[in-house]
């Protein structure tokens, strides 16, 4: 689920599920601002910014201490899916997530 609060600050909301209202992970997506935050392994740690673009999410993240690789994360909007794919200097693997 997709939530666009339509507020001044332009935050996207996405819920996460694996089935139809049982939401596992929440992600507020707030464009233009950088962030801190943890990397995947939770031990790294990253300045990121999101940058919003019609119906595509783009997310850049860079590693500001420890181990840790730059990568961009691409999230493109359809009618009933997300396509999200995350790009590194070597690697490129997507996931399409369907709306329930």
């Amino acid at each position: 689920q997709v939530v666009d609060t339509q507020e001044v600050s332009g935050r996207v909301v996405l819920n996460f599920s694996n089935s139809s209202g049982n939401v596992q992970c929440v992600e507020n997506i707030r464009p233009g601002i950088l962030v801190e935050e943890i990397g995947f392994d939770g031990l790294s740690k990253y300045k990121s910014i999101w940058y919003r673009y019609g119906n595509k999410l783009i997310k850049h993240s860079k590693p500001t201490a420890g181990s840790g690789e730059f990568y961009s994360m691409e999230r493109t909007f359809d009618e009933r899916k997300m396509i999200t794919t995350i790009n590194t200097k070597n690697q490129k693997t997507s996931v399409t997530y369907f709306k329930c």
